[in-house]
């Protein structure tokens, strides 16, 4: 059990935290009027500092906040005797791969399966998801731009109480894995010498997603038709069929592995059949018409639109000048923008 112990209203606790983002903020600042160049390290370490301070009230609470938190410690205990996912732990729309990080995790550190640890393991997972989301952007625009895009999802995470937002739930693992696809495309795109290797190792990291949890494979699959492009525009089919073969190897194995111990069937209809249809007496395919025929879901038509439309702007302009283009030509109507953007050696 923990020694450190906080009330429902810590208000001395909150105030120290806010003081230091305080300094934190007041320490951007100053860099920004001077006009130096970011102090990225600084500034990262200082943000985490921060992230962990309103973080630590709800890691040293041992009690279930959620009914998922309690699904992965059970889970994840399960499957430290016996690892065959879908013959001894049923993870709902979550995947083996979400309850075998929680199994290492404990395992490796040694580690009794409590809430606390696993609020832990939270924590990391999220500082991971900031840091390749910073390192993606940073590879695709600059320092400065990366750091100051993360800022407002890290304070979100750090100060939101909603209870979705603070427990452990089957969106941590995936979120990593996104946002580590996200940095590995971001590299790719960068990296002219070594795309190959970049788009393999995408590939790979994308093959895990459906088994990490279903729902978030048609993210993932976004990343495909934009590096076959990318391929095809420099007249590399090879490498594209590559970078395919490495996005089917993990399915493929975990199907082997599946089939050969006689659970094909039961995870099937356990984890594809059930997800597609999650909630709803209806066929899954049903509901995929329904989405793209009416406006029930503007977001999923905006994205389809968009990413349309990055692929015309492609055969004139690069998408990072596209996306400069377009915030310098809005800061420059904005008062003082065009000293801003100067700044922001954007």
């Amino acid at each position: 059990m923990p020694t450190l112990y906080f009330d429902n209203h810590p208000f001395i606790y909150l105030l120290l935290g806010h003081l230091l983002k305080a300094l934190f903020l007041g320490f951007l600042i100053w860099q920004f009027l001077k006009q130096e160049k970011p102090r990225i390290p600084e500034n990262f370490f200082f943000l985490i500092i921060i992230f962990f301070w309103f973080k630590l009230p709800v890691l040293v609470y041992n009690n279930p906040i959620n009914l998922d938190e309690s699904m992965f410690v059970v889970g994840a205990m399960k499957l430290a005797d016996y690892p065959l996912y879908w013959k001894y732990v049923d993870g709902n729309t979550s995947g083996p791969f979400s309850f075998f990080y929680v199994t290492l995790f404990f395992e490796i550190f040694n580690l009794e399966y409590d809430y606390i640890n696993l609020r832990i393991l939270e924590f990391f997972t999220l500082v991971g998801f900031i840091l390749f989301t910073f390192l993606g952007l940073k590879k695709l625009f600059n320092k400065g731009t990366a750091f100051l895009a993360i800022l407002p999802a890290t304070f979100f995470l750090a100060h939101t109480q909603k209870p979705d937002f603070i427990h452990y739930s089957g969106e941590r693992f995936p979120i990593l894995l996104l946002s580590l696809c996200f940095f590995l495309f971001a590299q790719f795109y960068a990296d002219k010498k070594h795309k190959t290797r970049n788009a393999i190792l995408l590939g790979l990291v994308l093959g895990t997603a459906p088994f990490s949890k279903l729902q978030i494979a048609p993210v993932a699959l976004c990343f495909v038709p934009f590096v076959c492009y990318l391929f095809l525009q420099e007249n590399k089919v090879k490498e594209a069929i590559l970078f395919l073969a490495s996005g089917l190897i993990i399915p493929l194995v975990i199907s082997l592995v599946l089939w050969q111990s006689a659970y094909f069937d039961q995870a099937f209809k356990a984890y594809f059949l059930n997800n597609l249809g999650y909630g709803v007496p209806e066929p899954w395919f049903y509901h995929l018409w329904i989405d793209f025929s009416k406006n029930k879901n503007p977001f999923l038509l905006l994205s389809l639109g968009l990413s349309i439309l990055w692929l015309f702007i492609r055969r004139k302009a690069t998408s990072k000048k596209t996306i400069v283009w377009l915030v310098k030509a809005m800061l420059n109507k904005a008062p003082y923008g065009h000293s801003f953007f100067k700044r922001c050696n954007l």
